[in-house]
């Protein structure tokens, strides 16, 4: 007596998509990983409400690049960062926290290091923090 076997056909070109597509989804979420990797969080920092979206990147940059400098003696320049980003709705009575894409991990490593000396920087530094995104 023969036994029978009931055989479930795999298409295999389906089965190539399917690890292809969660292959693909893993390599975007580690870019994704490696992007945020270098970004920071600066809480407190004047916003610069000029209508122009140019002049108010410029501040932002600047503002930082003056903090470092000034805080922690750290040298950075406007091509270290790579954006600035306001997190949350603009509201006259709220200060929204500043996202800070950075452009490699020393200079993030730097700015978080500086976070700790901002409390002690004195009365123009004193009430912002910088933290890790």
């Amino acid at each position: 007596m023969g036994c029978s076997h009931t055989s479930n056909p795999v298409d295999q070109g389906k089965v190539r998509k399917i690890i292809q597509e969660a292959v693909n989804q893993q390599q975007e979420e580690d870019k994704e990983v490696e992007a945020r990797r270098n970004n920071l969080v600066s809480y407190n920092i004047p916003e610069n409400q000029s209508e122009k979206h140019d002049e108010r990147l410029k501040a932002d940059k600047d503002f930082s690049v003056t903090m470092c400098d000034d805080v922690a003696g750290i040298r950075i320049n406007d091509s270290d960062i790579l954006k600035c980003i306001w997190l949350d709705a603009y509201s006259d009575d709220k200060v929204r926290p500043l996202l800070i894409s950075m452009s490699g991990e020393d200079t993030r490593d730097g700015m978080l290091r500086m976070g700790k000396d901002l409390g002690l920087s004195g009365r123009r530094y004193s009430r912002f923090h910088t933290k890790a995104a």
